[in-house]
């Protein structure tokens, strides 16, 4: 077909034309619109009521990134110790010591590794900043033997600025598996008395512990392949308890900053060959947190945090410490997956265990006081100490010899515990406690700043549940398995001014209480009985003990009958959480109940000593459970002895391999 007979192709043309046009002059006018709504758009959106958007650049991301650091470092960093007020520092002159004050630790290592740049804030700049007064000699020693002159994170030592047996040249500065700390050598060479000078009231040490996916911190860090007498990496080594002598030597007092995203043994608190001041836990606090932590040592911002873990003297009376370590398989290899943790403390999990073991009287039993652990080198026990035991053989031979009587000597920090500048009260306004299935529940707390200066404080919610009361659930003749005490609910207040006040609002679903029956009626249950609501500054405050603080004030209420989540029952359970809530689709059943119990466990089948019936760590026999946990404790020696090492005794004595890698063995 010939398209010239087309009749229509000139008008298309022209069409064409118009259209072109009237595009370029809708273009014009929606360029002239974008410049005037560029121009006025702050001006629009403020008179619409609405938020404007920002110009985002490296500069602005980097303030905006500097100032939620530096609050989160604020919010979070926990006051541990604090003897006669030496914090805050207000004007007195400090001198900053310790190789982890330098080059401290950001991040974890992995996808949680922070990055080091020209913008990290070192912590003499952050000092400076919140106008504290610090040794510039000092840190210009410092700088020059680890920083290079640079004044930066970088790993370069420089030998000229150390003492000529320091193994600090050859660290490896971002291993997680090396404790970094000079020589006392080392600062008697370079931190003289000329260094000191006037800056002799307060030295600032920091102990720095890093982490790494996929690994747990060394239980045999010296390498004497015993966990129950060698040291272990969340304690201080040689040159740190040097350092803390040396400091104790030339200052007034030390505060001491733990830089661990993990507890670390802090018996060194209350040492007096230390003469440590006040402990602030810093965790890792990133390229900018630094900040944060000068302004609580200054004393512009007052410590608000609470720790999350139970900090204990001596790590091995926790029941995880003994299949903490990475545990190998001895009869397959399955590249870097070949490892494996017993679990044998059931729900006995950090302050479940240490506050229900106390309750039951554990730790003040002639059978826990008769127990042998490892011992704590900084607080005074010295049995893992190779000046007090010789040599690792002879260590080894002499077993655990550290011994302890009540929770005073076993906790030294419970998990929710903090300290602040100031102090205040909590006090319950109103409470609507009704345990309803499905319902909601509240306490409102009155929180009033009693003290001098201003300050933030958290209300800590915690469950005291009944035990016992319903011999239909849990082991026929042991009862389910509760902790003493439960966190349930925690909020924080604004800052207040001495004498303000303000009223805080914890809310629960009764739901969420409830309790997983896996050996009497297979669901969820809330048992009958008497529940206790504690309002406590920490999970001890149940126990009154002025040393850890008591409770605030209590809200009690009873269940008359059992609650049973299954289909014949209360069915789903309902809960709520930020105000957001969701219901179960199906009744929660244990899908594996034909493996339960934990396959492979070592307290099932009767345990080590063949008559142990509990399954899992229980409340009704702690003594018994622990002995059996104990038994397989780890040596650290992967591929060995299958990571379990010899058997402990309660005398500290046992010393038979449990397994030789052989799989008939």
């Amino acid at each position: 077909m010939e398209n010239k007979e087309t009749p229509k192709k000139p008008k298309l043309k022209t069409k064409n034309k118009v259209g072109y046009g009237i595009v370029a002059v809708l273009l014009v006018v929606c360029l002239v619109f974008n410049v005037v709504m560029i121009g006025s758009f702050d001006a629009i959106a403020l008179a619409n009521g609405t938020t404007t958007t920002k110009s985002i650049d490296r500069a602005y991301t980097l303030s905006e990134g500097t100032d939620v650091a530096t609050r989160l470092e604020q919010e979070g960093a926990t006051l541990l110790y604090n003897e006669n007020d030496t914090l805050p520092l207000g004007s007195k002159k400090v001198t900053i010591l310790g190789a982890g004050s330098f080059n401290y630790v950001q991040g974890g290592t992995g996808s949680a590794g922070g990055r080091d740049d020209s913008n990290t804030a070192m912590m003499n700049v952050a000092f400076a900043n919140a106008g504290i007064d610090y040794n510039t000699a000092a840190w210009e020693w410092m700088n020059n033997a680890m920083g290079d002159g640079m004044n930066t994170h970088n790993g370069t030592v420089n030998a000229a600025y150390l003492a000529a047996d320091d193994p600090a040249v050859n660290f490896n500065w971002t291993s997680y598996t090396e404790i970094h700390e000079f020589t006392a050598e080392t600062y008697r060479q370079f931190v003289t008395d000329d260094v000191i000078g006037g800056y002799d009231e307060v030295a600032i040490v920091t102990f720095s512990r890093s982490g790494a996916e996929g690994a747990s911190p060394s239980l045999d860090y010296d390498g004497n392949q015993d966990t129950t007498t060698g040291r272990t990496y969340l304690e201080l080594d040689d040159n740190e308890k040097d350092l803390l002598a040396f400091c104790a030597e030339h200052f007034d007092t030390t505060v001491v900053l733990v830089n661990s995203a993990e507890p670390i043994e802090c018996g060194f608190v209350g040492n007096s060959d230390y003469n440590v001041g006040a402990v602030l836990w810093i965790g890792h606090p990133g390229e900018a947190g630094m900040y944060g932590v000068a302004n609580i040592l200054s004393g512009a911002v007052s410590p608000s945090g609470h720790v999350v873990d139970t900090w204990t003297y001596d790590m091995s009376t926790n029941p995880t410490y003994y299949s903490a370590n990475d545990q190998t398989y001895s009869n397959v290899t399955l590249r870097s997956k070949d490892k494996y943790y017993q679990y044998n403390e059931g729900i006995y999990v950090g302050y479940r265990y240490y506050e229900t073991a106390d309750a039951e009287g554990f730790f003040d039993s002639a059978e826990f006081q008769a127990t042998k652990f490892k011992g704590n080198l900084s607080e005074g026990k010295y049995y893992s100490d190779l000046e007090q035991n010789g040599s690792y053989d002879a260590q080894k031979a002499a077993g655990p010899q550290a011994t302890y009587s009540g929770y005073e000597e076993v906790v030294q920090f419970p998990f929710g515990y903090g300290l602040s500048y100031t102090t205040f009260t909590q006090t319950v306004k109103s409470s609507n406690v009704k345990l309803e299935p499905h319902g909601t529940n509240s306490i409102t707390v009155t929180v009033k700043n009693t003290g001098d200066v201003a300050g933030k404080s958290v209300v800590q919610l915690y469950m005291e549940a009944p035990y016992g009361q319903d011999d239909t659930l849990g082991i026929s003749g042991v009862g389910l398995e509760k902790a003493k005490v439960v966190l349930i609910g925690f909020d924080k207040t604004e800052t207040l001014e001495p004498g303000e006040s303000q009223d805080l609002t914890i809310e629960f679903s009764t739901d969420d209480l409830a309790s997983f029956d896996e050996f009497g009626q297979g669901c969820y249950v809330l048992e009958k009985g008497n529940y206790i609501f504690h309002i406590s500054p920490n999970a001890h405050g149940w126990a009154n003990e002025e040393a850890y603080g008591a409770d605030y004030a209590t809200v009690e209420a009873s269940l008359a009958d059992t609650l049973v989540y299954d289909n014949d029952g209360e069915g789903v359970r309902v809960g709520t959480m930020n105000g957001v809530t969701a219901t179960e689709g199906i009744v929660a059943v244990n899908a594996m109940n034909d493996i339960t119990a934990g396959d492979g466990t070592m307290l099932v089948n009767g345990g080590a000593s063949g008559t142990y019936t509990l399954g899992y760590l229980s409340r009704s026999n702690f003594y018994a459970g622990m002995t059996e946990i104990m038994s397989y404790q780890s040596d650290d020696l992967v591929g060995v002895y299958s990571g379990n090492g010899y058997v402990w005794s309660p005398d500290g004595q046992g010393t038979t391999p449990v397994v030789t890698g052989d799989v008939a063995g």
